[in-house]
């Protein structure tokens, strides 16, 4: 996978995530960080594309 191919998974992630965590009602990614014992800045880095889910996509699918 080339580096476009990663960061047009991570954006597509990135706007699932975020999706969700609108759907469960949470108004922020730190409510819902703060909410499930998440790093807050890890949170926000997966909710905004900067960083890779990976393992913590599992935790993120069984709140939201």
């Amino acid at each position: 996978m080339d580096t476009s191919e990663v960061d047009r998974l991570r954006r597509l992630q990135a706007s699932r995530l975020r999706q969700a965590r609108i759907a469960a009602g949470f108004k922020s990614g730190r409510a819902a960080a703060m909410r499930y014992h998440w790093q807050v800045v890890t949170y926000n880095k997966h909710e905004a594309g900067e960083r890779g889910i990976g393992r913590a996509a599992k935790q993120y699918a069984k709140r939201f």
